[in-house]
């Protein structure tokens, strides 16, 4: 992941891609008293969020990123061929640096969509 001065090997990703749906419900009395009444919903608000782990640069990670808008590309099977790559532009909105039993530092990014997230074939 390479963004706002930011570098480093990815572990794992997720992303999370979701159609928020708004309420479109007509309230109608004489329907609703026949049965024939039913909820509906309107789908087109799509979102998007991504969770990023790697290992964290020698340098660290400043704090001051938080709020950056960064390029995002996310690969999934590249050495093997025929995989997918996702690719958008998002906000910083989190970070955790953190460390395990080996002492191996590294540091999760949040980071919210902020357009449209593509998929295309991975070179």
């Amino acid at each position: 992941m390479v963004g706002a001065g930011l570098t480093f090997e990815v572990y794992s990703w997720t992303a999370n891609v979701t159609a928020d749906t708004a309420e479109a419900t007509v309230m109608d009395c004489q329907a609703a008293a026949a049965g024939t009444h039913w909820k509906s919903h309107a789908v087109g608000f799509k979102d998007w969020t991504a969770t990023i782990e790697g290992r964290l640069p020698a340098a660290g990670i400043g704090l001051t990123i938080l709020g950056t808008s960064i390029a995002v590309e996310l690969a999934t099977d590249v050495a093997a061929g025929g995989g997918r790559m996702y690719s958008g532009t998002g906000l910083i909105t989190g970070i955790s640096p953190n460390t395990d039993r080996h002492d191996i530092c590294a540091c999760t990014v949040t980071v919210q969509g902020n357009g449209q997230l593509t998929e295309a074939a991975a070179a």
